[in-house]
């Protein structure tokens, strides 16, 4: 609790400063680590993921904001470890969840039964498109280990921008060359 209420200490004054802005993200670190204190991962089993415990203290920064920057929402990252959404939290109506799809394969669609990452990534995705009122993709429509050399999947992203569409995703972050 004392984590969310200092971030949203830290933002109060910068929303004040920024009013034309209206996102202001709040998300995990770039890497593969989350906090394991005895409270985050009661949370964290109880949810199934991680993100039980990431979107509870995103949840108390939205709540903390809400009140005085009601026009405002607050963006956290659904990646790598924090990707499957909680069994019984749900964001609040000021919350945006970018779901980033970055260890899915892009010379398929997201929908190819055959690709187990794929799979997985569209399970994830529909999950969240039950709780989240504000979804957001960050998508890599690029070939992030070979980033040089052409890469044709035009018909790929075709079918999995329809994809997101039907699942509710209002916003869109494309990261790729």
């Amino acid at each position: 609790p004392k984590v969310a209420e200092t971030i949203a200490e830290e933002l109060k004054p910068r929303m004040k400063a920024a009013p034309d802005k209206q996102i202001w993200s709040v998300s995990q670190m770039d890497w593969d680590a989350y906090c394991t204190c005895a409270a985050c991962r009661e949370i964290n089993q109880r949810e199934g993921s991680p993100m039980g415990a990431l979107l509870t203290g995103i949840n108390r920064v939205a709540d903390l904001v809400r009140a005085e920057f009601p026009g405002n929402y607050i963006e956290t990252l659904a990646y790598q470890w924090s990707r499957k959404p909680p069994r019984t939290l749900v964001p609040r109506d000021n919350v945006i969840i970018s779901l980033c799809s970055i260890e899915c394969d892009y010379s398929r669609p997201i929908t190819d039964p055959s690709s187990a990452v794929n799979k997985a990534f569209a399970d994830d995705l529909t999950g969240w498109s039950k709780i989240a009122k504000s979804l957001y993709m960050w998508d890599y429509p690029a070939n992030c280990y070979f980033s040089q050399i052409p890469y044709p999947n035009f018909h790929v992203l075709s079918a999995n921008y329809a994809f997101y569409a039907q699942h509710n995703v209002k916003g869109m972050f494309l990261c790729g060359g």
